[in-house]
């Protein structure tokens, strides 16, 4: 149960001590792509694998925010001006449950969890960003789930 996927960050820099740093989301797997594509697109750090990862991370956390009222995802929510106008601390309060929770997110240098979509892959060095459909994860392959455009 879940949209599980996971993105792996590999650089140079890892080379030797680690296959990458995984990144684990049990409800975001579908959007895990364009997730990692926007954070690059916005990120000034390129080239320095440990900031990048945090902010595709950050980014991973951010868009498991949906706000159905208003269509708002992401990080469209956290800005001043829209806390401002959403006057329903219930929400935020929620967010923060969320962040503080023991599920929903990983972070691993042993590979992969159970997922339902290709590995995004990332590469920190150059902001390339591609699937992999053959890397192993836990269950040695990907779950086949067509409904979220899993494969086999």
């Amino acid at each position: 149960m879940g949209d599980r996927g996971n993105i792996v960050v590999l650089s140079t820099t890892y080379q030797g001590e680690t296959e990458g740093v995984w990144l684990y989301s049990h409800w975001g797997g579908s959007r895990l792509e364009e997730t990692a594509r926007k954070a690059i697109d916005r990120s000034a750090r390129i080239g320095d694998p440990s900031y990048l990862t945090r902010e595709i991370f950050c980014a991973m956390i951010a868009d498991g925010y949906h706000d159905s009222n208003t269509g708002k995802r992401g990080k469209e929510i956290f800005v001043r001006e829209y806390a401002r106008m959403y006057k329903d601390t219930g929400f935020f309060i929620e967010m923060l449950g969320e962040f503080l929770g023991d599920l929903n997110y990983g972070i691993s240098a042993g590979g992969a969890g159970d997922q339902e979509h290709p590995t995004v892959v990332v590469d920190a060095d150059t902001g390339a960003v591609w699937l992999d459909h053959n890397r192993p994860t836990e269950t040695a392959e990907v779950c086949e789930n067509p409904d979220k455009g899993g494969v086999v």
